[in-house]
């Protein structure tokens, strides 16, 4: 078994857009979050219910957990913008049965959930190979860092355009 991984915009075919703004007061999510802009212009996380999400800005890559107490000022950022050039290595997993959390050649091209999955006090965003009702990335390549065949392995993939929030 490979072992989930952050999400992480490892590929560009352009430059990579990085930005910063200011996370939502006593609002709390981990590095490696999916997040979105709300109407104030502050990041949250995305919801884990895949219906739920219905646009990405990027993913979050902040190091630690903020304090309730902070103030906004202090709660800025550093988030990997998904642009349409962007391709995010992230692991899969499948709600229905981990154990066919496979990768597998057939994956390439096909459109997916994404999920929220808990390992102890982890968190991990993760392509739901078991979700396609509501998808919100599209498998590119599988990573090569793991065999086919590979239990929880990466894959690269692309958010859906239509869900695609960063504007440059």
């Amino acid at each position: 078994m490979a072992g989930y991984v952050k999400p992480e915009n490892a590929r560009y075919t352009g430059a990579p857009a990085r930005e910063e703004h200011q996370q939502k007061l006593l609002e709390s999510y981990r590095g490696g979050a999916f997040v979105v802009l709300d109407t104030n212009g502050e990041f949250v996380e995305i919801s884990g219910t895949p219906a739920s999400v219905t646009a990405i800005y990027g993913i979050d890559h902040y190091p630690a957990e903020p304090s309730a107490a902070a103030t906004a000022r202090d709660l800025v950022r550093n988030v990997e913008a998904a642009t349409t050039n962007a391709e995010i290595r992230i692991s899969i997993s499948h709600s229905g049965d981990e154990t066919l959390a496979l990768t597998a050649a057939n994956l390439v091209g096909k459109k997916y959930e994404l999920r929220k999955v808990v390992v102890g006090s982890e968190e991990y965003w993760t392509v739901d190979i078991n979700g396609t009702a509501n998808p919100a990335v599209q498998i590119q390549k599988i990573s090569p860092e793991f065999p086919l065949g590979e239990q929880h392995g990466t894959v690269y993939a692309k958010v859906m355009k239509t869900l695609l929030q960063y504007q440059p």
